[in-house]
């Protein structure tokens, strides 16, 4: 249903800059994976698997969904990823007896947080309207067998 004329249909509009991190991860001593990341000796963003309980989803404080859709963390989470990630690493060696190819943490495996900016506008328009309820009518009552809907009637309260 169109609006009337005169409604005011620009209601608000604004912009705004929004904080998030990334983690990622270099090993100097070549390409190794790591928890399912592979990494060498350039900065590559890490991946994280997300569970049921854990670091919260990126952005958990974030209710516009812009954190999660660019797949940045809050500083606190970025900063748990980050040393979870290390664990993780020293794990992989330590429970697969497996020698030191895969760099430990004092090995040699680097992480840093990357923080980035996002920035923003928005505009709310109205742009139409949907059905109108007048409370003074009561909605239709149930059809019976022997009474065929075009007989209902509505009636006043």
């Amino acid at each position: 249903m169109n609006l009337e004329d005169d409604y005011k249909a620009d209601r608000s509009n604004g912009s705004g800059t929004k904080i998030g991190y990334t983690v990622e991860a270099r090993s100097p001593h070549g390409p190794t994976l790591v928890n399912g990341n592979m990494i060498g000796d350039k900065w590559v963003k890490l991946e994280f698997s997300r569970g049921d309980k854990g670091v919260p989803n990126p952005g958990c404080y974030d209710s516009s969904g812009q954190m999660i859709n660019c797949g940045l963390y809050s500083y606190a989470s970025a900063q748990a990823l980050r040393w979870w990630f290390h664990a993780a690493a020293e794990d992989e060696v330590v429970s697969n007896n497996l020698p030191l190819k895969i760099p430990m943490p004092r090995f040699g495996i680097l992480t840093r947080i990357v923080r980035h900016e996002i920035k923003y506008q928005y505009t709310i328009t109205a742009t139409s309207a949907h059905q109108i309820i007048d409370d003074m009518l009561s909605p239709p009552r149930e059809e019976s067998a022997n009474e065929p809907r075009d007989k209902w009637v509505y009636s006043a309260k």
